[in-house]
């Protein structure tokens, strides 16, 4: 079995056993689960003609706000919660840079602004669920929030 699989097996067996002492369904066992360190970093990539194919389906796809929020992620590599927590002001055009705030790694950062992912950004109406102003989000929720 692969690594994540016995890592979560253990997991369950675990918490099998606390239940059933918790809930005097079994004698205390004084069993200690050593858990596994798992490395389950995995990279994918694209081959030419896949990427070709998923960006035709973007151009045609009926939902071009989504497909923004897809070809931002492939061109900028940024995670889904950080495209969705994007903000205009995160932007700066004029040095090409992409302020990330609260990434999941915890320490804010900088990323380029590339050609592609300008375009991208470039195509976005800003626009708001209310007539009063434009959302402060590139990708606003109900009523212009997150």
């Amino acid at each position: 079995m692969k690594p994540a699989t016995v890592r979560n097996i253990l997991e369950l067996l675990r918490r099998l056993i606390s239940y059933a002492e918790k809930n005097k369904l079994c004698k205390p066992s004084g069993l200690s689960i050593e858990m596994p360190t798992v490395n389950n970093i995995k990279t994918e990539d694209l081959t030419a003609d896949q990427l070709n194919a998923l960006l035709i389906a973007l151009d045609q796809s009926e939902d071009q706000v989504a497909a923004n929020l897809m070809r931002l992620a492939l061109y900028s590599g940024m995670r889904a919660g950080e495209i969705l927590s994007l903000k205009w002001a995160d932007i700066d055009f004029t040095k090409a840079f992409i302020s990330i705030r609260n990434p999941k790694g915890g320490t804010d950062q900088k990323i380029p602004l590339n050609t592609a992912t300008r375009a991208v950004l470039d195509s976005i109406e800003r626009t708001s669920e209310s007539d009063e102003k434009p959302s402060e989000y590139v990708f606003p929720g109900k009523e212009g929030q997150h």
